[in-house]
């Protein structure tokens, strides 16, 4: 997982934490907290995408630390 600008492994039962900005191969997103946002590939794709979704809808962005993809 990444967290911040860092590589860093964060153990299982650490939960849900909040986060600015997150991606780690998946997503899952509330449908309502994305209106009126997209994917803007001038930047890293995410990133503006989570910072749409929550200045224009207080959406907010968690990484699960339970949550793997193999």
């Amino acid at each position: 997982l990444v967290f911040g600008i860092h590589e860093k492994i964060i153990p299982i039962e650490y939960g849900l934490l909040e986060v600015r900005s997150a991606f780690g191969g998946a997503g899952l997103y509330k449908l309502n907290s994305t209106y009126g946002c997209q994917y803007n590939g001038a930047t890293c794709e995410h990133v503006a995408f989570h910072l749409c979704i929550r200045e224009k809808n207080q959406g907010r962005i968690f990484i699960n630390s339970e949550f793997r993809l193999n």
